[in-house]
C-alpha cells in the first residue's frame, strides 16, 4: 500500500494532498488493499509512430524522473490518481478547478465474498467517502465508468480491457475551491 504525494505542495496541490490524505486512510480501512495511490499526474503530449499526438499520464516522482506504467497498473488492487483540468476560474475570491480522481481497481480483491462484479459496492464505498472529507471545497459533478470515459484524455492502444473483467474504473469530477497559501 503506499500513499504517494508530492514535496512541498502549492496551490491546487495541496488541497488534492489533503484529501487524498483522507481518502487514502478511509478507503484503505475499507479495502485493506496493495494500493497506488498517485497525488496529481501530468497529461504529456507524445506523438504516435503514425504521426498522430495523443496524451500519456505521467507522474513526477520528485527526482525529475517520469513514471508513466505504474498509471495503468493491473499488478496491484487498486490504482488512483488525480487529474487537473487545463485552466482554472480565478474570477471568485478562490481559485476553483475541475479536478478528477480516477479508480482503477481489482473488485474480486476488494470483496473477496461478493459473488458477482461488486462495482456498485465500490461506488457506494468511493461515494461515502468522498462526501465525508469533500465539505464545501470538493463538490462531485458527476461520475464516469468504462474506459473510453474514464480514461478520456489518454491513448488507449495495448490496454486490455473488457467491462465484464474484474477491473473496475471510475471517475469522479468536482468543481474544487482552493487556497493558494497553504
Amino acid at each position: 500500500m503506499s500513499l504517494i504525494q508530492k514535496n512541498n505542495c502549492k496551490g491546487i496541490d495541496c488541497s488534492i494532498q489533503s484529501f487524498q490524505s483522507q481518502l487514502f486512510s478511509k478507503l484503505d480501512t475499507i479495502w485493506g488493499a496493495d494500493w497506488l495511490c498517485y497525488p496529481r499526474i501530468y497529461k504529456t503530449m507524445n506523438k504516435g509512430q503514425d504521426g498522430n499526438t495523443f496524451f500519456k499520464p505521467e507522474y513526477m516522482d520528485g527526482t525529475f524522473e517520469y513514471e508513466t506504467d505504474t498509471l495503468f497498473n493491473d499488478k496491484v488492487d487498486v490504482v488512483s490518481f488525480f487529474l487537473a483540468g487545463d485552466s482554472f476560474d480565478l474570477s471568485e475570491t478562490r481559485p476553483t478547478g475541475t479536478i478528477s480522481l480516477i479508480f482503477s481497481c481489482d473488485v474480486t480483491k476488494l470483496y473477496p465474498t461478493v459473488l458477482h462484479k461488486a462495482d456498485e459496492e465500490m461506488h457506494v464505498d468511493i461515494l461515502n467517502t468522498v462526501t465525508e472529507i469533500g465539505g464545501t471545497s470538493w463538490i462531485l459533478q458527476n461520475i464516469e465508468t468504462g474506459v473510453d470515459n474514464v480514461y478520456s484524455e489518454f491513448k488507449k492502444e495495448g490496454l486490455e480491457w473488457s467491462s465484464i473483467s474484474h477491473r473496475h474504473l471510475v471517475r469522479l469530477n468536482f468543481e474544487v475551491n482552493y487556497s493558494t497559501n497553504c
